[in-house]
This record gives C-alpha cells, sequence and structure tokens, in this order.
C-alpha cells in the first residue's frame, strides 16, 4: 500500500511572458521500504515535485495524498515535523549550534525530553557513521560528507516515514556521494522508510529500486 501518492497533479509558475507548466498531471504511488530516484534535466520539474510533496506548496490542480489524506486538508506544519523529512543538497544546518544540537533539533519541536532527545540524536549518528567525537563540533569544523550525514541523522531524528533527498550528493566528492548513498538505500531497506531521492548522478539512480524520468513536468 502506498504511503504518498499523486493524483493527477499539476502546478504552473507564470511570468507576465510565459506559463511553465512544472508538473504536468503526474500520478504515481509511492511505498515504504522502497527507494526512488527521480532523474532529469534542469527545469525539467523535479525540484518542484519534491516540493509537492514536502507540502511546502500545494498542487494548482490534482492532489497530493499522505496516507490517503490530501496535503491541502492537513495540519502542513505537523506533516513537516513528524512525517516528512527533507534532505537538502546544501545541508541545510544551523552554524551556530552543535551537531549533537542540529540533530536534537526536530526532537526539541516535538517537545521531547532533552534527556531522550539527546539520547535518539545519538543514536541517529551513530547510524550515519558519526562517532561521539563529532558531537561537540559545529558545522564549519566539518567535511561535506559529514555534513549531509548530520543532515541525515536529523531527518532520521524526526522519525519522519518519508525522507525526500533534493540532489543529497550533488556537492559531495566520490568516496562520500557513495556512502551517503548507501545510507539513503539503507533508510529504505533496512528501516522501512519511503526514500524519494531528486538526483543528476546516476550512479546514485542507479542504487534505487525504481527510476523516474521526469521530462516537461511529466514522467517518462
Amino acid at each position: 500500500m502506498s504511503i504518498i501518492s499523486l493524483d493527477s497533479v499539476r502546478y504552473s509558475y507564470k511570468s507576465k511572458y510565459q506559463t511553465v507548466n512544472a508538473v504536468n498531471g503526474i500520478s504515481y504511488e509511492f511505498e515504504k521500504g522502497l527507494v526512488y530516484a527521480i532523474v532529469g534535466s534542469s527545469g525539467s520539474g523535479k525540484s518542484t515535485l519534491l516540493s509537492l510533496m514536502a507540502a511546502l506548496d500545494f498542487p494548482a490542480e490534482g492532489d497530493v495524498n499522505v496516507d490517503g489524506t490530501s496535503t491541502r486538508s492537513m495540519d502542513c506544519d505537523e506533516y513537516r515535523r513528524d512525517k516528512v523529512a527533507v534532505i537538502y543538497q546544501n545541508f541545510n544546518l544551523l552554524a551556530k549550534l552543535t551537531v549533537l544540537e542540529n540533530v536534537e533539533l526536530p526532537l526539541e519541536l516535538r517537545k521531547t525530553h532533552k534527556t531522550d532527545a539527546a539520547a535518539t540524536a545519538k543514536k541517529m549518528l551513530r547510524n550515519v557513521g558519526l562517532d561521539e567525537e563529532y558531537e561537540r563540533r559545529f558545522p564549519a569544523m566539518l567535511s561535506g560528507g559529514e555534513q549531509q550525514r548530520v543532515a541525515i541523522a536529523r531527518a532520521l531524528a524526526s522519525g519522519a516515514d518519508i525522507i525526500l533527498a533534493d540532489e543529497p550528493t550533488g556537492n559531495l566528492d566520490e568516496e562520500n556521494t557513495e556512502k551517503v548513498a548507501d545510507i539513503l538505500v539503507s533508510l529504505a531497506h533496512d528501516q522501512k522508510k519511503c526514500v524519494i531521492i531528486v538526483t543528476h548522478d546516476m550512479n546514485v539512480a542507479a542504487k534505487a529500486d525504481e527510476v523516474l524520468k521526469m521530462q516537461d513536468g511529466r514522467l517518462v
């Protein structure tokens, strides 16, 4: 059974001179336990589609449904806090917080007790291969690959069943790309998350269970 489904989803950007159909009537179902890679040229609508699934915006037509409920009719703040986590190419870590504090953040937003939040955050850091020596470092003290692993640990700490990754390896070298891709695959296969990755890297896409190509706002 799908955890997130798209039902004839359309979204357009309008300017004074033109209308761009970024997402043009897409229907698809995504299941837990699988990795999906969405590939395609720049401007094909990949990141827009991811934003709609994260409920950062709503379709002009059609619906994004999560467990059968349209994002239009749910508390989207609660949805983004509890059910979906987004991992970005530029990591989006808070520079003034330590590694541990960055990972604790989604738990604190859910009013988790400080002791429990710290214990969970430490566990998530271990899950992505970062040991105790990293906990008190600040993001600027980490390599790109390490920062991305912290971002993944933060996503894990949220407890979300849906992981949306927008070019998560775009700023990484080949070795760290491999590590991050393997972690994302493990989240789906071992922890039964639904992992959806927008990527230009065909080596990353090759690790997915399903590869979807976007072209002119459509899945082809």
